[in-house]
């Protein structure tokens, strides 16, 4: 049904923002210690300019960083209705949307793991879709 295959999007879209917030920090993180590091050559700059070259790219790095950061609050921004949805469901809803989207097993596997039969598997899965779904709605709309 609809739902499943919107909640199977919004699952891939956490993963990559995940993955793309790690990376981000990581940016971040680096040209933050470069920044302290710039901060040291200013009254060097005045003696015949040899690091105005080094500079161009410090004032690069440092944009870069910027850029960073902003994309970390557009992430995060972005993630905050699907949090808000997890949060909602119950301990069981969490788990079953883990397995099936995040580990991405069968519908078969995940009745195996939560030792489920499939027809009740389904069933629970289907609700936890359907809640997600509707939750991940509403927080969408709070902006």
């Amino acid at each position: 049904g609809l739902s499943m295959r919107e909640v199977k999007r919004l699952f891939e879209d956490y993963k990559e923002n995940m993955i793309a917030m790690k990376k981000y920090q990581e940016q971040q993180i680096q040209t933050e210690f470069i920044k302290v590091k710039a901060a040291k050559w200013d009254p060097e700059k005045v003696d015949g300019g040899k690091l105005i070259k080094e500079d161009t790219k410090m004032a690069k790095r440092i944009d870069r960083a910027d850029a960073s950061i902003n994309a970390i609050k557009r992430i995060k921004a972005d993630l905050r209705p699907f949090l808000l949805a997890m949060s909602k469901l119950s301990e069981e809803q969490k788990l079953l949307l883990r397995s099936r989207y995040m580990k991405c097993r069968s519908v078969y596997e995940v009745a195996n793991e939560f030792d489920l039969s499939l027809s009740i598997t389904k069933d629970r899965l289907k609700k936890a879709e359907q809640r997600f779904y509707k939750l991940y709605q509403k927080y969408s709309e709070v902006v």
